[in-house]
């Protein structure tokens, strides 16, 4: 359908006609069964968008969209719409008019639907099963491990830790590590302030170090060793690293099990 047409039936339904063109519109309707569908669908959507801010949009000058993410951020109806108040699509006429037809809309909304369903239908992102499983505010106090090292640097890490100062916390906890390298909180923090720092390797030989120790937390290297994978989204190696967890019984074989449920989902 013409865009001339689009205009017409948007008309039509508008009551915009002059008496003489609605007769002729009419006529039309009983002769064209092409036109006749295409008036049915925009008479269907006009009825149930029949709200002035989603009828054709007119301005003399439109910017087209450079990103069409923001279509797709929130499912609410609302923002939807605001959304879509954002978008034009230039068409070519002769009056340098752009019109945004209920057609367009239509098209609009479906690819945000579509979106939207694939968007709330998938799997959860690595960040957020990262987030969910580090759970960074549970670990141990420092302070309390600190028996021969120097108090002041064990408060200085956990605080900048806490605080998100990850840079200055790895300066604390290398300093405590030069005191007292049998306490193995102290890799698992510096491991993931260079997690969070997106220094996946640093973070990556710290837990090996860990893991090829003696120390008896030294099992933890795997289960943190897994979330750095999924935070730098490596889920095939996350994956492997779980199943070493389950296989061997490690530190959190239960939430490795329920993990990897989720990743292959």
């Amino acid at each position: 359908m013409s865009l001339e047409e689009d205009i017409l039936i948007e008309q039509f339904l508008r009551d915009e006609l002059s008496e003489e063109d609605r007769i002729d519109f009419l006529n039309r309707i009983e002769t064209d069964d092409e036109f006749k569908k295409s008036y049915l669908l925009e008479k269907q959507l006009f009825e149930g968008l029949n709200d002035k801010d989603w009828s054709y949009y007119t301005k003399k000058q439109t910017k087209e969209i450079e990103e069409y993410d923001i279509l797709f951020n929130d499912s609410k109806t609302q923002e939807i719409k605001e959304n879509i108040e954002k978008a034009s699509f230039q068409y070519q006429n002769r009056t340098n008019r752009n019109i945004f037809t209920l057609s367009s809309i239509a098209a609009v909304v479906v690819v945000i639907i579509a979106f939207s369903i694939f968007f709330f239908n998938s799997s959860v992102t690595t960040e957020e099963l990262y987030t969910e499983y580090i759970m960074k505010e549970k670990l141990p106090s420092l302070v309390n491990r600190g028996v021969h090292v120097e108090e002041n640097n064990l408060v200085e890490a956990e605080s900048d830790f806490k605080s998100k100062k990850y840079e200055r916390a790895i300066i604390y906890l290398d300093k405590a590590l030069e005191e007292d390298k049998k306490n193995s909180l102290l890799y698992l923090y510096k491991a993931i302030s260079h997690t969070e720092l997106k220094e996946y390797n640093k973070a990556q030989e710290i837990l090996n170090t860990l893991i090829d120790s003696d120390l008896v937390d030294g099992e933890k290297g795997y289960w943190f060793k897994s979330l750095v994978f999924l935070k730098s989204d490596r889920i095939d190696e996350a994956v492997k690293n779980l199943e070493t967890i389950v296989q061997d019984s490690l530190y959190n074989q239960s939430k490795a099990k329920e993990l990897l449920n989720k990743l292959n989902k």
